[in-house]
């Protein structure tokens, strides 16, 4: 298996605003990565990005999605940059 360098990269995160997925945010964003998240906030709290908004330096931005699981494509109602 080969390793690539995540510093850098833009990388997706659906669900960030979650206990798991933030704690993915917190490690993306201390290994260099831009990030963004894409939640809803029905269970994810935006307290749980603080830590990584904090250390991101302009490399978060959030996203929170609209729409059902049904749904075919997912709008979103704004970003949040933590820069």
């Amino acid at each position: 298996m080969s390793s690539q360098p995540i510093t850098g990269q833009r990388i997706l995160v659906t669900g960030g605003a979650g206990t798991i997925g933030s704690a993915l945010v917190d490690l993306l964003v201390d290994a260099d990565a831009e990030v963004l998240v894409l939640d809803n906030f029905v269970r994810g709290l935006r307290a749980n990005l603080s830590g990584a908004a904090d250390r991101a330096g302009g490399r978060l931005t959030v996203a929170r999605a609209t729409g059902s699981s049904s749904s075919r494509a997912i709008s979103t109602t704004g970003t949040w940059s933590a820069s």
